[in-house]
C-alpha cells in the first residue's frame, strides 16, 4: 500500500501522466480494478479521454467516479443504506416547515424566518455543517468556545435548534447529500469493490473533512492511492507558508494528505514531477509567452517579457456588449485566417448570468454556435410562473397584477387581444375579489359600449371556468400538502400543460434553439417530481395557502435543468471556477473589472468572518472565510489563464450596461506589465476588420 502525489504546474501534463500509467497497468493488471475518481461535472469528459487513450478504445476494468457515484456504488454492493437521498429542494422545504415549527424556541432568528432569502442561508449554513462533519458533538464545542460572545452564542443556539429538529424530521427516512460520505465512511470496510483496488484522484483543488476521512479508510483498503495537485516544482511541499500565497491550497491538501497517510501507517513514495525535458509545461512548448505566464502568474516576483508576442492581449471596450461583440470578431478572424475549429475556442467570465444574456444574443444573431455551461433554472418558465402566480392570486384576493401574472403566463390558450380589453377593464373598474369576478360584468366606464359586455363576460367566464374549480379546493380551510398538491395536479391536467410545453419544445426545435427545447421538455417532469417531494415529505402537514405557496416556490427556486451539448463542434461558454475547459486553444476572458475579478464578496451569511475566524481557533473548521475565497479564486484564476494553448484574450468595460463608470481588474495591470505589448496593437485593428467582413 503506497500513497503516490503527480505534482506540476498548470500544463505541466499531470492529468496526461496519470491517464496513461492507469491505462497501461490495468492492460497488465486485467484482474485489478482502477478507481478513477474526479469532481462530479469531470466525469463526463474523464470518461471521453479514457476512451480517447486507451489502445483498445475500452475501459472494462477501469471505472470513473465522483465520490457521490462511488458511494453509490459501495451501497449497492453492501446494502447498507436504504434511506433517500434528500436533494436541495426537498431540504428546502422541510427546513421552511421545521423552522416554522420551532420559532418558539428561536431567541437570535426569530425575526428573520419571512425575511426573502433567509431559508436559503439556513439551508446553505446546514448543508456546510454536514459537509464538514460538524455533528451534535462539535456544534457543543462551539457552544462552550462562544460562552463570552453572547450573539455568536444566541446564533449557535438557534442553529442548533434547527439542526436538531431537521435531522429528527429526516431519521430513519433521509439522508443529505452531505452526509452521503460519511455513510460511506461506515461501509467502506464492508466493500469488496475496494479491497486492492488502485485508487487514482484528478481534478481536485482540495478536499473537504468528510472527504478526507473517505480517503483515510481507503488508504487502509486499496493497494495503491494517486493524488494528482497543481504545484510549482520550485516551491517547497515541506512548508505550508502564507495564505495568500498562489499554491498555499495545494500545499495545505499535500500537508493533509500525507498526515493521513502516517496515521494509516502506508508508505509514502518520492513525489512525481511532470514536465517536459525542457522544462516548460508540455501545453506551452511552442508558446514561450504563455510558459512565461504559468511560471510567473501571482508570485513574489515576475519578469517582464521582453520579446514581441501575439499570443496575449488585452482590450478594454465602452460596455460589456462591446465585449462580447469583440468576441464575434476574433472568432471569425479566429475560424476563417487561422483554421481554428468553434471547439478550439472558450468563453469564460466571472459573471456569467450578466455576460450569458448578451452571448446569447449576439452569437445568436452572428450564427455562431456555442454551449452554455450552465444550469438553468426553472423559476421563469412559463409553466411554473402560472402555478406559483395562481397560489399568490388565491392569496391576494384575486387582485388585477397577480391575475394578469397568470393570464399573460404563455399557458392558458386565451388570444391577448382580448386580454388586453380585459385589462383595460378591470383596471378602469378596479375589479377585484373572487366575488366580483364570479358575478356579471355589469358596469361600463367612460362611454363603453354596453355590447361590449358581453365579450368581456365571455371571457371571464371562460377564465373563472378555468380557475373556478381550483379555488373551490384550495380555499378551503386545514388543508394537508397533499390535498393542495393533487388540486394543482389536476388543474394542470385541466388546462393540457404537458401538450402546451410540447407545443413550445417543437417551436424551438424548429428555430433551431436545441437547448431552450431541451429545457421546456424536461419542465414538466421536474414539477411532477416537485409534487411527489411535498407529499412524500410533507402529505398530511396542515398548512395555510400562504404557507404552501412559499413551499411551492421554495421547491421551484432550487429546481434547475441540466443541459448536456447539442453538438461537438461549437464554443463552450462559462464561469470561471465550474467550467471544465480541456485542449482549447484560444481563451476568451471577459469582464476582467474590479469587482468581478476577483468576485466582490457576497454580503450576509448566518456567521460573520469574525465569527469564522473564531471558531476556526477554536478547532471547528468551516468553509472559507471571503478572505480566504479570494486566495482561493485566485488560484482559480491562475487555472483558467493557463488553459489556452496559442491565444489568450483579456477584455473589461469602462462602462456597465447600467452605464456606470466600471474599473478595470488588478489583474489587467499584473498582465501588461509582464507582457507590455499585450494591448491593442496596429495588427489587433487589421485581424478586427477581417473578423467583421
Amino acid at each position: 500500500m503506497a500513497l503516490w502525489l503527480i505534482l506540476g504546474g498548470s500544463g505541466a501534463g499531470k492529468t496526461h501522466y496519470l491517464y496513461n500509467r492507469v491505462i497501461e497497468e490495468s492492460l497488465m493488471q486485467p484482474e485489478k480494478k482502477f478507481l478513477v475518481i474526479v469532481p462530479e461535472q469531470f466525469t463526463m469528459a474523464a470518461q471521453k479521454d479514457f476512451v480517447a487513450m486507451h489502445p483498445n478504445k475500452g475501459i472494462m476494468n477501469i471505472d470513473i467516479l465522483s465520490f457521490h457515484r462511488l458511494a453509490c456504488r459501495v451501497f449497492e454492493e453492501t446494502a447498507r443504506e436504504e434511506r433517500q437521498i434528500l436533494e436541495d429542494i426537498g431540504k428546502t422545504m422541510i427546513l421552511r416547515k421545521v423552522m416554522e415549527n420551532k420559532k418558539g424556541e428561536l431567541r437570535y432568528f426569530k425575526g428573520n424566518l419571512r425575511k426573502p432569502g433567509f431559508v436559503d442561508e439556513m439551508k446553505s449554513l446546514l448543508s456546510e455543517l454536514f459537509q464538514y462533519s460538524v455533528g451534535e458533538k462539535e456544534l457543543e464545542e462551539m457552544l462552550q468556545a462562544a460562552e463570552n460572545k453572547p450573539q455568536l452564542s444566541l446564533k449557535l443556539q438557534d442553529i442548533a435548534v434547527v439542526c436538531q429538529a431537521f435531522k429528527e424530521y429526516i431519521r430513519e427516512k433521509y439522508i443529505t447529500a452531505e452526509e452521503i460520505l460519511e455513510a460511506l465512511y461506515n461501509v467502506i470496510e464492508s466493500s469488496a469493490l475496494l479491497s486492492d483496488s488502485i485508487v487514482c484522484l484528478d481534478g481536485f483543488t482540495g478536499f473537504t473533512p468528510s472527504q478526507y476521512l473517505v480517503l483515510k479508510k481507503l488508504f487502509n483498503k486499496a493497494k495503491d492511492v494517486y493524488v494528482t495537485a497543481t504545484i510549482d516544482e520550485r516551491e517547497d511541499i515541506s512548508r505550508l507558508g502564507e495564505d495568500f500565497r498562489l499554491f498555499h491550497l495545494s500545499k495545505k491538501t499535500i500537508r493533509q494528505l500525507y498526515r493521513l497517510a502516517g496515521e494509516a501507517g502506508i508508505e509514502i513514495m518520492e513525489p512525481v514531477y511532470v514536465k517536459a525535458p525542457s522544462g516548460q509545461p508540455y501545453r506551452f512548448l511552442e508558446e514561450p509567452a504563455l510558459a512565461a505566464l504559468e511560471r510567473h502568474l501571482f508570485r513574489p516576483y515576475f519578469r517582464e517579457f521582453a520579446k514581441e508576442q501575439e499570443n496575449i492581449r488585452v482590450r478594454g471596450l465602452e460596455s460589456p456588449r462591446e465585449e462580447v461583440r469583440f468576441t464575434v470578431q476574433k472568432i471569425w478572424y479566429l475560424i476563417r485566417e487561422k483554421g481554428f475549429r468553434y471547439r478550439d475556442i472558450a468563453v469564460v467570465t466571472g459573471d456569467l448570468e450578466g455576460y450569458g444574456r448578451l452571448i446569447e444574443e449576439e452569437y445568436k444573431k452572428y450564427q455562431i454556435p456555442y454551449f452554455m455551461d450552465s444550469k438553468r433554472e426553472i423559476l421563469k418558465n412559463p409553466y411554473c410562473r402560472l402555478l406559483s402566480g395562481i397560489m399568490e392570486l388565491f392569496s391576494n384576493s384575486f387582485d388585477y397584477e397577480s391575475m394578469f401574472h397568470c393570464l399573460r403566463s404563455g399557458m392558458l390558450d386565451i388570444p391577448a387581444d382580448r386580454l388586453d380589453r380585459l385589462e383595460n377593464y378591470v383596471l378602469a373598474l378596479g375589479i377585484r375579489g373572487y366575488q366580483k369576478w364570479n358575478a356579471p360584468f355589469t358596469r361600463t366606464y367612460k362611454k363603453q359600449p354596453k355590447e361590449e359586455l358581453e365579450g368581456l363576460n365571455e371571457t371571464r367566464e371562460e377564465i373563472m371556468a378555468i380557475l373556478g374549480p381550483l379555488w373551490k379546493t384550495v380555499s378551503k380551510r386545514n388543508r394537508t400538502v397533499r390535498e393542495y398538491t393533487e388540486a394543482l395536479y389536476q388543474f394542470s391536467l385541466s388546462i393540457g400543460a404537458y401538450e402546451r410545453l410540447l407545443e413550445y419544445q417543437k417551436g424551438f426545435e424548429e428555430q433551431g434553439n436545441l437547448l431552450a427545447a431541451k429545457e421546456y421538455g424536461q419542465v414538466y417532469q421536474l414539477v411532477c417530481e416537485i409534487f411527489e417531494q411535498a407529499v412524500n415529505l410533507l402529505g398530511e402537514e396542515k398548512v395555510s395557502l400562504r404557507e404552501y405557496r412559499e413551499l411551492l416556490e421554495a421547491g421551484f427556486s432550487k429546481a434547475e435543468v441540466g443541459l448536456i451539448p447539442a453538438g461537438i463542434d461549437q464554443i463552450v461558454v462559462g464561469d470561471m471556477e465550474r467550467t471544465r475547459l480541456k485542449d482549447i486553444k484560444a481563451l476568451f476572458f471577459l469582464g476582467v473589472n474590479d469587482g468581478m475579478v476577483p468576485k466582490m464578496a457576497k454580503g450576509g451569511g448566518l456567521l460573520s468572518d469574525m465569527e469564522r475566524e473564531f471558531l476556526k481557533e477554536s478547532r471547528v473548521e468551516l468553509a472559507p472565510t471571503k478572505r480566504e475565497s479570494i486566495y482561493t479564486e485566485q488560484f482559480y484564476l491562475y487555472l483558467n489563464l493557463t488553459k489556452a494553448e496559442k491565444y489568450l484574450y483579456l477584455t473589461y468595460a469602462f462602462t456597465g450596461e447600467d452605464g456606470k463608470e466600471r474599473k478595470p481588474s488588478y489583474l489587467i495591470g499584473k498582465i501588461t506589465r509582464m507582457f507590455p505589448d499585450a494591448l491593442k496593437k496596429q495588427e489587433d485593428l487589421i485581424e478586427e476588420r477581417l473578423g467583421a467582413d
